[in-house]
């Protein structure tokens, strides 16, 4: 009524399995894929895109959105010191006892430009992070050019004397730095 029991385990519909890989046929070789869509070996040199993004690609990330919410916080503090009448009296002070003569409305100028400045570098800081989670070479050459500018900003401001921006610049080439190598720009190529 039933066929004999095997010796070998069978599979689904009764095929029979066999353990490890699949044989080797004459002159053939194991299976290698096709070129250029992975596999084992498709063809010497060949790199395979990785799938998940690389971690200096994180690492920007993650800095660029850190930087942002600095910025914002930064900004928010602004727009807190002009509206208390003290401290804009406290900044006019200060102005006055290194020999210039500015107004409030100067003052406020002042620190409404800072506020301007700060808050779009975190809005487009903010962005381009967010995005940078797309695997696009416009969005990689985009942030890059986005870190060249700010470091070239930076530099300017130093020339200026404006010593402590030099942060900025050390920052924006650190991000550069992490965005350059081939294993990244590859990941964007996609």
């Amino acid at each position: 009524m039933y066929p004999p029991p095997s010796d070998r385990p069978s599979g689904p519909q009764g095929q029979p399995q066999y353990p490890g890989p699949p044989p080797e046929y004459a002159g053939y070789g194991p299976y290698q894929g096709y070129p250029g869509y992975g596999g084992s070996g498709a063809r010497p040199g060949y790199q395979p895109v990785p799938t998940s993004m690389p971690g200096a690609s994180v690492a920007v990330r993650v800095l660029m959105i850190i930087a942002a919410v600095i910025g914002f916080l930064i900004a928010a503090f602004c727009v807190f010191l002009i509206s208390v009448p003290e401290a804009v009296e406290g900044m006019k002070a200060s102005a006055r006892g290194q020999g210039y003569a500015v107004s409030e409305g100067a003052i406020t100028g002042i620190v409404g430009a800072v506020i301007g400045v700060v808050a779009g570098y975190s809005l487009i800081s903010l962005v381009l992070a967010l995005l940078l989670g797309r695997r696009s070479l416009g969005v990689y050459w985009t942030v890059m050019a986005f870190q060249i500018l700010i470091a070239l900003f930076g530099l300017l401001l130093v020339v200026g004397g404006g010593y402590g921006s030099i942060v900025f610049v050390l920052f924006a080439a650190l991000l550069i730095g992490l965005l350059s190598p081939r294993s990244v720009r590859d990941y964007y190529r996609g």
